[in-house]
């Protein structure tokens, strides 16, 4: 089971439509006011979660083999420190409590650049942040044209 947490945004739907399509088993993070209109039809495991809420990331983690997300505030108002700092490492903590075997993390290209913008150094920090964590893992540097 993977979960994808940022399902109903541009990537993270095409996450959970490909990983659907080889048949893999995906529960799909969604917020309670979140369409889900581009998840209808995917197969995939809808569970209700807030990355600001940590018990609801615990029960969306448990019994996941994974955990990828690509969730971000860019398009919700940059809330960089409720959803992209303390809302990442509080799905970084539930997928440890729950023992997950594997978390992907989307970050971005330039996160490392010492006058990147204030998204791009939250990403750094949680990149820092998820390597100190113990879960086996993988952090992704897409361009933003991809």
């Amino acid at each position: 089971m993977v979960l994808v947490v940022g399902s109903t945004g541009q990537l993270g739907s095409a996450i959970v439509w490909r990983l659907r399509q080889e048949g893999i088993p995906v529960r799909a993070l969604v917020r309670p006011a979140s369409s889900t209109t581009g998840l209808q039809g995917s197969g995939a495991e809808l569970v209700i979660g807030d990355l600001r809420d940590p018990e609801t990331l615990r029960k969306a983690c448990r019994g996941c083999d994974a955990v990828v997300t690509t969730a971000s505030s860019l398009h919700r108002g940059f809330d960089f420190e409720r959803i992209d700092r303390q809302g990442n490492l509080n799905l970084i903590e539930a997928a440890r409590k729950e023992n997950v075997g594997h978390f992907v993390f989307t970050s971005t290209i330039g996160a490392d650049a010492p006058d990147a913008p204030r998204i791009f150094k939250n990403k750094k920090f949680i990149e820092e942040r998820l390597a100190a964590s113990g879960l086996r893992h993988t952090i992704l540097r897409p361009a933003g044209f991809m």
